[in-house]
């Protein structure tokens, strides 16, 4: 039972227990090997292996590889109910392997998936403004993993509404689904407000250059009723209205009136802004392990096991090919109206919209921290005169796409 070929599994169980296709499950298992951090049983001599893992005679790492794998995709239970010793592996050997393996993605793999780059935040922003958000290069929110052994010392900043404990991280994602970042830990109960100021991608959309100094144009009518291209300059972040008022950020209205085309567009925005949702959602979905109670007394193993998770999202999304997903106009119809039919981009969804407005705004020349609502009015009034001229596109579905990704 130690030595059985984990290997051998047929394709369907291997892609069933970890969530990997044979493919990605042997090169992460390869660059364990060759990061020089883990021994592995298969170097030792056939005659000597004959004594019995256990006994001096490392565990071959591909059988700690695949429960490592298995334990992000179900669940921490695979090593504390005993699952591992399926496996001839005992629970402490291989509860710290675990902690070794996450440790080890993030210091030496995790760069290479999550990352962003002002050439990347320009991609996004031109699928983004294909969808009629001109300047928009990301959408964020915020998730709390629950935290079962939260320590006493910090139970009051990490209490949230459900009564119990957990750790807050926003996350930032692209309309590919991609995550771009992933914030360190904060108490669940620190609001998204204070991470938004306290994030990195955050600090690098409004200090770099490029993005400092990206430019787009939104359509308004002047004051001679005439529609003109009004220059904007810098990166927009698509948001809920926890983050209205905050320079850089871009939400729908709170409180329009129905039918009338604040609305509309806020409806609209909140279907572009499903990015971070249901890239938030494949995240806890695909790794159940985010989706239960977190047994680990140290924040920075959670904070590695969420890390280690986004890796392995971005990793299939880019061996699949979905991360180019919107790089093309054949990935896009041209939005006709603002029906429901037309909104649905990943499940069904409940929309009904106006089918069209023609919006008045007067030029603003908005810099640094103007009033968050002028930007909105001039977005909505360049959303309308856009859809007008049909210059408005929405995503094909991605099951059309790539109908054999299980996304």
């Amino acid at each position: 039972n130690n030595m059985n070929d984990i290997g051998s599994l047929p394709h369907e169980k291997l892609i069933q227990k970890t969530g990997m296709t044979p493919e990605l499950f042997e090169e992460h298992v390869r660059q364990a090997k060759n990061s020089g951090r883990f021994p592995d049983g298969l170097d030792v001599a056939v005659i000597d292996r004959e004594k019995g893992c256990g006994r001096g005679i490392p565990i071959p790492l591909k059988k700690k590889v695949f429960v490592a794998l298995w334990t992000i995709k179900q669940g921490y239970d695979v090593i504390s109910g005993g699952g591992c010793e399926t496996f001839g592996i005992a629970r402490k050997t291989m509860a710290k392997f675990f902690a070794k393996w996450v440790k080890w993605i993030v210091d030496e793999l995790y760069s290479r998936e999550v990352f962003y780059s002002a050439a990347l935040l320009k991609r996004n922003a031109s699928i983004y403004a294909k969808m009629g958000k001109d300047g928009c290069a990301l959408s964020i929110d915020g998730t709390v993993i629950d935290w079962a052994n939260c320590s006493q010392g910090l139970r009051a900043n990490c209490r949230y509404y459900k009564s119990g404990f957990g750790l807050n991280f926003q996350i930032s994602v692209g309309p590919q689904l991609r995550i771009f970042h992933v914030s360190n830990a904060f108490g669940a109960a620190t609001n998204d407000r204070t991470m938004y100021n306290n994030t990195d991608i955050i600090d690098f959309i409004r200090d770099d250059d490029e993005c400092k100094n990206y430019e787009y144009e939104l359509y308004v009518t002047n004051e001679e009723g005439v529609i003109e291209k009004q220059h904007m300059k810098g990166m927009l972040i698509i948001g809920d209205g926890i983050y209205a008022d905050f320079e850089h950020t871009i939400t729908g209205y709170k409180h329009a009136l129905p039918g009338t085309p604040e609305e509309g567009w806020s409806r609209h925005h909140g279907s572009v802004r499903k990015d971070v949702e249901r890239g938030i959602g494949l995240l806890k979905g695909r790794f159940k392990i985010l989706s239960k109670k977190l047994p680990f007394q140290s924040v920075d193993i959670i904070e590695n096991v969420v890390k280690v998770c986004a890796y392995f999202h971005n990793r299939i999304l880019r061996h699949d090919g979905r991360d180019l997903f919107g790089t093309e106009d054949a990935h896009f119809d041209v939005l006709q109206n603002l029906d429901a039919d037309n909104l649905v981009r990943f499940e069904d969804e409940d929309y009904w919209l106006p089918e069209g407005y023609h919006v008045v705004a007067r030029a603003q020349n908005l810099q640094g921290n103007q009033l968050h609502r002028q930007l909105q009015k001039l977005c909505c009034a360049h959303f309308w005169i856009a859809l007008q001229r049909g210059e408005v596109k929405w995503p094909k579905k991605q099951s059309e796409m790539f109908p054999k990704n299980e996304f």
